[in-house]
């Protein structure tokens, strides 16, 4: 019962930290990692920054320009990275994560988003790469999910979140196909 307010409380700073105020040359105020744009970066799709680290991750990723990193890590280290185009959340797996691609493919199943297909089913040499489309509850609109799995030194990542827009799933897996120490 405690993951999900600390979830809440986590998602609700991230969200003020993107709404701070710009100072000169483009840096939020305050703490906090993040990438500079430019005041028309709202008005064109987000282009990679480059790594970031994912502090307090031991990682790093492409993140699309101005966005922000947030801790959010309650049970074991994560974060969160908001973007104009695209909201990402990278975890670190412990045992209440599924140990492999089958496993992740019924927790997926088992969303209370009503599952639709997997679009994209992906081995790969450190984890997997799924894509799937679920019905919104309540709504007929779709939401296009991704989640890749990699492993990285001797720990296991989980990058990727339900969006509501194919382009949206898009920029994550572009971002989370870039983790890296």
């Amino acid at each position: 019962m405690r993951t999900p307010a600390v979830l809440f409380l986590a998602l609700s700073l991230a969200f003020a930290a993107g709404c701070k105020k710009k100072k000169e040359g483009g840096t939020e105020q305050g703490g906090g990692a993040t990438a500079t744009a430019t005041d028309t970066a709202a008005a064109k799709p987000a282009e990679p920054a480059g790594p970031q680290k994912l502090t307090p991750l031991p990682i790093q990723m492409d993140v699309p320009a101005g966005a922000t990193i947030s801790d959010t890590s309650a049970d074991a280290p994560a974060v969160s990275v908001s973007a104009t185009d695209c909201s990402i959340k990278v975890s670190t797996t412990t045992e209440a994560y599924a140990s492999d691609v089958e496993g992740a493919k019924k927790e997926i199943q088992k969303d209370p988003n009503p599952f639709q297909k997997f679009t994209r089913e992906d081995k790969t040499a450190t984890g997997w790469h799924l894509e799937y489309e679920l019905q919104a509850m309540g709504e007929k609109a779709a939401l296009y999910g991704v989640q890749v799995r990699t492993k990285i030194g001797d720990k296991e990542y989980e990058c990727g979140t339900n969006s509501r827009s194919a382009a949206e799933r898009d920029c994550v897996a572009k971002a989370c196909a870039t983790l890296k120490p």
